[in-house]
């Protein structure tokens, strides 16, 4: 597949955390669902089978996991897979199974063996042809989901999803109640991975288990109960990791508790939580000693604390821990309230344990941080996807872009999520978008849950700091810290006062940190920043925003930052530049990226505007007719009709005439209207020049919606091998070409808005082929090349889902379309802000997962969708989508590859040698291999295709 991100989106993916490779990914998730499927097989024999009398567990010795009886001993390998099980999957199995049998047979180990295969799935033909053959062993079993119950062990199961639910059920008739089935499940699993790592002892005896039962009883009895059904935040971190010391800061309403009581569930290792907040300082490290000993010395523990006194005992019981190999975490909550002396006397006593602080931003945080050399983490609160899941459970239905307004609100920190949506609903009833409103514009009635609880550590900041608070409420993405200063100089006057106040904002968390030096308000802030504004004065204020708005402008000259660009067009309106945002919005770019929409009331009163101009009336009208028509839309008759009288009453020149005819043909609704509009505009335009091209693709776009597919292939093949002469590149040289190639070839500095016309002609062509009944070969993805170094981002990710259907319906590749999913579409999605295309590519990134066989993932997929509120439309297409899925879970459907024409290569390329140079000399790509699939997208072999 040929990587198509410029280093740009290379950028964004990674900011975002998406994988460079994600075939790789694809297998690394493959091999982690199977082992979690075997730890939780293993976890079901513990609870059945294991606490039998005289009988014991062993994961990863031999065999994934042994069940050793008085007269038996089982061997177990589980196999998870998608698709039926075939004999390859199995052959190294069986011959492991000989050599144990041997094992047995001359009495160098003991019981009778019996070897089982469990598996997610049922055979394929070809295996179950051996298995009922005659030469299959008889003592070979295989256990699937279809396989009749079996008390000897626990059945198979066919997802993950099965297989915790059985566990569970399990795990409640386990007399041990104090536990949760749940939590005794994953603790119990836990341990199973722990053991299987080698840390621990691989076996599980029977007579260990009510002792071991009891252990994670008193290990958790500490921590504080978790919600009954916790949601995971954004990253969360993990609650052991290989530092020794560190630090979770957030406010109050963070869940920093709620997630370490529940990560606290899933945690093999030793743990100990212990609040003290309402300790005195001076008995901390006697108190926390006297619980470690008692946990985890029991009596023997008993003349440490006789012989020691003050920090000490910690001392002496830490030696003793460390004597006793008990490596153990200690979870201190509510921090804050000690000092940093004594947090730090506490760590040092105890060098051999690890320690994590859960603290509320405080003082002396940054004097910890500097003296330990450690640095703070941070949760990042809940998904859009879980706040819509939170708006349901209390009957409140919100849309993706009020889950978005919401998330940014309150940094998607549980408690103050959960207050808003009450809020919503009690005194909104239920219409989030109207809560949004009144909170950014500080007309709300009633204050919410982290006004109330920041409002208070706000209080306590200077005047300056507040100031500084407020003016960064004005801008909602990240500034490099000499940005910052400089706007906030606005409202400060001196650099010494300002950059005081920012250090101050730093010091109580209220700043957060990206990589490359930039800094923002904490979205839990906002609130009130938003609210100190009463602090500037309109004139001040106003000033603030023309300051930001030269600031972003002159960052755009070195970053084309999509964040940046669009709070440029939000900021337009607000600064009296209304001209500069029509100007901006009759280019297509302006609708590449970001969703544009809250700006469209600026532009409809810009062209009704009856004290402006003729001229600029006459182009914001251009901008919204071209908004209309857009996706298959027409420009409404009214406005097509005003802008007639506009260039007639104020006689504007060629290029408005030309606009207007463009957005004519755009309007037409039958052949004759389309030829008489396009006859009018070759009058006005002259061959060879950018306006005849664009009449010409126009025209063909009309003639596509009309179904005429061969007049677009005819007018449109010429016009391509026009705008490739133009940029003085072959086409042949795009061949298995990268981003970065593709925009090496083209002239500098780059021509965005002819470099994004050859997508769109390269686009509109492979939508008549397949129209035709042809593949698109690989125009498709050259389309895709030239919308990402134009940063086209809209038909960036347009063309990517067509390349998916392509991957999907002509070359029957769900590998191919998951990469083309998460390598491009998604990660584009989210870096060009496109938020009303989330539902559309979400959805089918669902089938496309269920058509890689993970039909787990893809139904969470849609129900994380189905949690949002959707009007009927997309409520019916989401339905569609999940019936879909279903229909691929069943089987009723199967991909099915169409063979391509027989000189499919050279159609396109006019290509006889594979390996092409650019008009340059350099290489843009190489030669497949003889043994690697035809990049014709046959799915054959290249030897076999056009390598013969």
């Amino acid at each position: 597949m040929t990587e198509i991100t410029n280093d740009r989106e290379e950028e964004a993916i990674n900011t975002l955390g998406l994988p460079l490779d994600p075939a790789q990914m694809v297998r690394i998730e493959a091999v982690h669902r199977g082992f979690l499927y075997q730890h939780l097989y293993a976890t079901a024999c513990l609870l059945t089978v294991g606490r039998q009398p005289n009988n014991s567990t062993i994961v990863e010795r031999d065999e994934d996991i042994e069940l050793l009886s008085q007269t038996h001993r089982r061997y177990v390998q589980v196999k998870t897979r998608s698709r039926p099980l075939q004999p390859g999957d199995i052959s190294g199995v069986l011959e492991r199974f000989s050599e144990i049998r041997r094992e047995h047979t001359e009495n160098r180990r003991s019981g009778t063996p019996i070897f089982r295969i469990v598996t997610n799935v049922e055979l394929g033909p070809q295996l179950l042809q051996q298995v009922n053959g005659e030469t299959w062993p008889e003592d070979v079993e295989f256990i699937t989901p279809g396989t009749p119950l079996n008390t000897s062990q626990p059945p198979a199961w066919p997802d993950l999803e099965a297989a915790l639910r059985w566990c569970i059920n399990a795990a409640a008739n386990v007399p041990f109640g104090s536990l949760a089935p749940e939590t005794l499940v994953w603790k119990l699993a836990s341990r199973v991975q722990y053991a299987a790592s080698g840390n621990q002892e691989h076996s599980f005896h029977a007579e260990q288990m009510p002792a071991l039962l009891e252990q994670l009883l008193i290990q958790l009895q500490s921590f504080p109960e978790p919600p009954l059904s916790y949601r995971p935040q954004i990253n969360e971190p993990l609650l052991v990791s290989q530092s020794r010391i560190r630090i979770l800061t957030g406010f109050s309403g963070a869940g920093k508790t709620a997630w370490a009581s529940q990560a606290a569930l899933h945690c093999p290792q030793p743990l100990v939580y212990y609040d003290v907040g309402n300790m005195p300082a001076e008995s901390a490290a006697s108190a926390l000693a006297r619980e470690l000993t008692a946990r985890f010395l029991g009596r023997q523990g008993g003349a440490v604390l006789a012989e020691s006194v003050g920090i000490n005992i910690l001392r002496a019981c830490a030696r003793r821990l460390e004597q006793e190999n008990i490596d153990v975490t200690v979870v201190l909550d509510n921090a804050h309230r000690f000092a940093a002396s004594t947090l730090i006397a506490i760590v040092e006593a105890a060098p051999n344990l690890k320690f994590l602080l859960i603290a509320q931003p405080w003082s002396d945080q940054a004097l910890i941080e500097a003296r330990l050399q450690i640095r703070a983490e941070q949760l990042e609160g809940w998904s859009q996807d879980d706040i819509a899941a939170e708006g349901n459970v209390q009957n409140c239905r919100v849309s993706q872009e009020a889950a978005r307004r919401i998330r940014h609100l309150t940094g998607g920190l549980p408690l103050y999520v959960q207050g808003a949506i009450t809020i919503i609903m009690s005194s909104y009833n239920g219409d989030a978008e109207l809560f949004c409103d009144a909170i950014e514009a500080q007309t709300h009635a009633e204050d919410t849950p982290q006004e109330i609880i920041l409002q208070q550590v706000f209080d306590q900041l200077t005047e300056n700091a507040q100031r500084a608070a407020a003016v960064l409420s004005l801008c909602d993405i990240a500034l490099t810290n000499d940005e910052v200063l400089t706007v906030v100089n606005v409202a400060i006057s001196t650099p010494t006062g300002a950059a005081r106040s920012l250090r101050e904002l730093k010091r109580n968390s209220m700043l957060i940190n990206f990589q490359g030096g930039q800094v923002t308000l904490h979205d839990a802030l906002r609130p009130l920043a938003t609210a100190a504004r009463s602090l500037l004065t309109s004139e001040l204020e106003q000033a603030i925003l023309v300051r930001l708005y030269e600031v972003l402008r002159e960052s755009l000259a070195n970053d084309r930052s999509i964040p940046r660009l669009n709070l440029i067009f939000r900021l337009l309106p607000q600064i009296g530049q209304t001209e500069t945002l029509v100007d901006i919005a009759t280019h297509e770019m302006f609708h590449e990226q970001g969703d544009q929409r809250v700006l469209r009331i600026e532009l409809e009163n810009a062209a009704n505007n009856e004290t402006s101009s003729i001229r600029d009336r006459y182009w914001a009208h251009d901008a919204l007719a071209y908004w209309e028509s857009r996706d298959g839309g027409r420009p409404s008759a009214e406005r097509l009709a005003e802008m007639r009288r506009l260039v007639e009453e104020g006689s504007l020149g060629e290029r408005e005439q030309i606009g207007l005819c463009f957005k004519e043909i755009a309007a037409a609704s039958d052949r004759q209207a389309l030829e008489r509009a396009y006859s009018c505009g070759k009058e006005l335009t002259r061959q060879g020049t950018e306006s005849r091209r664009m009449l010409r693709y126009n025209y063909a776009v009309m003639l596509n919606r009309f179904r005429i597919f061969d007049s677009v292939i005819s007018i449109l093949d010429p016009l391509i091998a026009e705008y490739f002469q133009f940029f003085g590149i072959q086409e042949e040289a795009l061949f298995m070409a990268s981003n970065m190639q593709v925009r090496d070839m083209l002239p500098q500095p780059l021509d965005l808005e002819n470099i994004k016309h050859l997508g769109d002609a390269l686009s509109l062509w492979s939508h008549a082929r397949v129209g035709l009944d042809q593949p698109p070969m690989f125009r498709r993805i050259h389309a895709m090349k030239f919308y990402t170094v134009a940063q086209a981002g809209r038909s960036a990710v347009s063309a990517g889902m067509e390349c998916v259907d392509d991957f999907l319906v002509i070359m029957a590749d769900a590998i191919g379309a998951r990469q083309i999913m998460e390598t491009h579409v998604l990660p584009l999605v989210e870096h060009f802000h496109l938020t009303d295309l989330i539902l559309e590519t979400r959805s089918i990134y669902a089938i496309v997962l269920a058509w890689n066989g993970e039909i787990g993932n893809a139904r969470q997929e849609l129900r994380a969708l189905g949690e949002y509120l959707h009007n009927p439309e997309q409520t019916e297409m989401l339905a569609n989508r999940s019936r879909h899925v279903e229909d691929i879970a069943s089987r009723r459907f199967r991909l099915e590859r169409q063979r391509p024409p027989s000189n499919a290569l050279s159609m396109i390329l006019n290509a006889s040698q594979p390996q092409i140079r650019s008009a340059s000399g350099r290489r843009a790509g190489r030669a497949p291999g003889r043994n690697e699939p035809c990049p014709c997208g046959s799915g054959q072999k290249y030897k076999r295709c056009h390598g013969k």
